[in-house]
């Protein structure tokens, strides 16, 4: 069992708590919690690129001019990557770069957190978190006073 203290709104012990760590799976879990943030990381990016590639762009297929005889060099399709207006040689394509995790491990992870916070001293309780109305300037107050 561990004590944390508890506090008020004005930064002030007012009791303990104890709280028990196999509550919160026992041990600190540090792998599993890096799979957790990486999985938060990747769920958040938007992987909406995408760019058009030679088959995509608009134009026709057939060569601009005659291969031989026009003192101009060798040409192809206006579709091609070298043309201006032509499509990318290697083009990017939207992805789902989601990652999921179990339920079960996505707990652990967060009680794993936790218990690493509280191992470190690094966890405040604060016995009422109760505003009149919803003002950013009283939560800024009770932080300072909390000197988090």
């Amino acid at each position: 069992m561990m004590q944390v203290a508890v506090h008020n709104r004005k930064g002030e012990q007012v009791g303990t708590m104890d709280v028990d760590e196999q509550l919160l799976g026992g041990i600190v879990r540090p792998r599993l919690m890096k799979q957790a943030v990486v999985m938060l990381q990747a769920n958040q990016r938007q992987g909406t690129m995408g760019t058009k590639s030679r088959g995509m762009v608009e134009g026709s297929t057939r060569k601009l001019y005659r291969q031989k005889g026009t003192g101009n060099a060798r040409s192809g399709p206006v579709r091609t990557p070298v043309r201006r207006g032509g499509g990318m040689a290697f083009r990017k394509d939207p992805r789902d770069f989601s990652k999921a995790m179990p339920k079960k491990m996505r707990r652990l992870a967060r009680n794993s957190a936790i218990l690493a916070k509280l191992q470190a001293n690094a966890l405040v309780v604060v016995d009422e978190l109760a505003f009149e109305a919803p003002k950013t300037k009283e939560f800024v107050a009770v932080l300072r006073n909390l000197k988090v």
